[in-house]
């Protein structure tokens, strides 16, 4: 079922649980692959376009989780260095072929509210919507959501403080035979103000955030 898409995978990776993953530096010992800037997931079912480039510092400190979930692969990127942000990304096989197509918006919903359940429980704090629609994400039906959270002083997650203010950009994918979740969650420091946090999000960041998204490669039937 669709709806147990992304939980089970975001769970994990907000434990910290580094046996299920692979730390830095390199190189990595990875079950799928990274080639330049392009991850492929393992058996290459699907690819995606790693945060940083090679050559960037941010690169060579990107920590990088796997993970087997009901009918798809999960990877994330990050924490990377001194950049904080996560980029994570479940692709699954609808099954049904085109199981999501009809109604997207409640299967997003679905999907999204179940992350949002367990980073709520994690954090400790409430996501506040700032936005949802239906978007077209490289050609294919997507849902596009962004949520902002503020965080208590002090939190430790990953072995590290994490800042004030966090945003996550969320999209769910239809690509017909599969389906792909996108969550980034980019973090700020807490003395911006909030009115300040969202402009700078907005200008620097969402392009980027929508770009990774747009990266993912559905490579196998």
């Amino acid at each position: 079922m669709l709806r147990k898409f992304l939980p089970i995978a975001l769970a994990l990776a907000l434990t910290g649980c580094t046996n299920v993953g692979t730390t830095l530096p390199l190189p990595r010992m990875l079950k799928g692959s990274i080639s330049g800037e392009t991850y492929t997931s393992e058996g290459g079912g699907f690819s995606v376009r790693t945060p940083f480039k090679p050559g960037d510092s941010r690169f060579r400190a990107m920590q990088v989780k796997e993970l087997d979930v009901p009918l798809g692969k999960y990877v994330s990127f990050g924490p990377s260095g001194d950049d904080p942000r996560f980029y994570r990304v479940e692709v699954a096989t609808q099954n049904p072929p085109q199981q999501i197509s009809a109604d997207i918006m409640s299967h997003a919903v679905q999907a999204f509210q179940s992350g949002i359940d367990q980073i709520q429980s994690a954090y400790q704090r409430t996501l506040r919507k700032i936005e949802m629609r239906e978007d077209i994400i490289g050609g294919h039906k997507a849902v596009f959501a962004l949520y902002e959270q503020d965080i208590p002083p002090g939190h430790r997650e990953h072995g590290r403080h994490l800042e004030n203010i966090i945003f996550h950009c969320m999209y769910l994918i239809d690509y017909q035979t599969h389906a792909a979740m996108c969550w980034i969650e980019t973090p700020y420091r807490g003395d911006m103000p909030w009115s300040e946090a969202r402009a700078y999000f907005k200008q620097y960041d969402f392009d980027e955030a929508r770009d990774f998204a747009a990266s993912v490669r559905i490579l196998t039937p």
